[in-house]
């Protein structure tokens, strides 16, 4: 953890503490649609870069934030940024804090690893399992409803509608469609396929510290234990 670095050939720009950026520690860096450049930290909360690299502006547990600890960030349809971290969910709408969502609202876990905002509901994938919010109402998934695992790492989702999870010892899919019925009825189990070494994984322990990766063509770059698996 050195700081924030920002390549651009020749106007490439390093950001650190000792040239007074807010922290070293960086979790995550996000582009919204609008351009701006919102950057997560481990103890300074959200630092946002709008017009230009040379200002940016900082969004901490003083202007509301659940946590400065930022585990993902992410833009919904309504150009909303959801904000998750170590305390809790946040939702924010030009730059301010409208919203938190904890295990006081119905979340399993405030510790969250990352979400994935589609149509319907709002995905939260923590240390308790996956959640699914919407509207005030939240759906848990965990090992007792048929999710094999408990700790789920980061939730994608390929063009198919289908939802991917890396988890402490496998990846795990599941159409969005079928979760979503589940959802609506909150009384079945819901059908997940679960990868592992037997489906040519070289070590199926997937890691939490650093996100996944989608790339240009949609391919899925999911860390683990002993190298990256490709999807």
């Amino acid at each position: 953890y050195g700081g924030l670095v920002i390549l651009d050939g020749n106007n490439s720009k390093f950001f650190n503490v000792r040239a007074g950026f807010p922290d070293n520690f960086i979790r995550v860096a996000f582009e919204t649609s609008q351009g701006s450049i919102w950057v997560g930290t481990k103890n300074a909360g959200l630092i946002v870069f709008e017009d230009s690299l040379n200002e940016w502006k900082q969004i901490s547990i003083s202007d509301g934030l659940s946590s400065n600890y930022i585990m993902s960030i992410e833009e919904d349809s309504n150009e909303n940024i959801i904000v998750g971290t170590i305390s809790g969910l946040n939702i924010l709408k030009d730059q301010k804090v409208m919203k938190k969502v904890t295990v006081g609202d119905g979340l399993p876990s405030n510790f969250m690893f990352a979400t994935l905002a589609t149509e319907k509901y709002l995905w939260i994938a923590s240390n308790d399992g996956l959640s699914g919010y919407q509207d005030g109402r939240i759906i848990n998934f965990n090992t007792e409803n048929g999710m094999p695992s408990n700790i789920i790492y980061d939730v994608l989702m390929d063009e198919n509608g289908i939802l991917w999870m890396p988890s402490e010892n496998s990846i795990l899919s599941v159409s969005l469609n079928d979760l979503e019925q589940v959802a609506e009825k909150d009384e079945q189990s819901v059908q997940v396929r679960q990868y592992d070494k037997s489906y040519g994984m070289k070590n199926s322990n997937c890691l939490g510290a650093v996100l996944s990766f989608t790339d240009s063509k949609g391919s899925f770059w999911i860390p683990t234990l002993d190298g990256v698996v490709a999807l």
